[in-house]
């Protein structure tokens, strides 16, 4: 049997956003990147991401990316919009906006994660208070306004 449909396995890249940011030839205006990751930082060191030098008064950049081939001859530019992916490889890429949002979502960050992970603890403490708890127990916890016990 010869499959011809694939579904993309569920990994979590990063990636961060190009943003239009006045570039003189030396200096931007503002950070020309929705954030800073170390693996951006470490990327733009090792010149994996360079300026692609244009007309316009905002920067492309030049990613090297594994097509790239043996003459390091970059063939991805990234623009205002584009987003630059690091894979699971380490692998850089650039993608369009709505590649982008078509592929990927949001993944929370760890402090909401944090703060989800406590709310759900506290539901399933509730949970199991409710289930040791009498009809009475219940009412008189809604009446006053208190937090049942589990029972009493």
């Amino acid at each position: 049997m010869v499959v011809s449909k694939f579904r993309k396995k569920p990994v979590v890249i990063e990636a961060v956003q190009v943003r239009a940011a006045d570039f003189n030839g030396e200096t931007f205006d503002r950070s020309p990147f929705s954030d800073d990751p170390e693996w951006l930082i470490d990327a733009l060191k090792k010149q994996m991401i360079t300026i692609h030098h244009s007309d316009r008064d905002y920067a492309l950049w030049r990613i090297n990316t594994l097509e790239d081939g043996p003459n390091g001859e970059a063939k991805h530019i990234a623009e205002p919009g584009d987003w630059i992916i690091k894979g699971v490889h380490g692998e850089l890429y650039p993608c369009k906006p709505d590649i982008f949002e078509k592929t990927y979502d949001p993944m929370p960050d760890e402090s909401s994660q944090s703060a989800r992970g406590d709310m759900l603890q506290r539901y399933k403490d509730a949970v199991k208070a409710i289930n040791r708890s009498t009809d009475a127990d219940i009412e008189r916890a809604l009446r006053n306004n208190t937090a049942l016990k589990g029972g009493a």
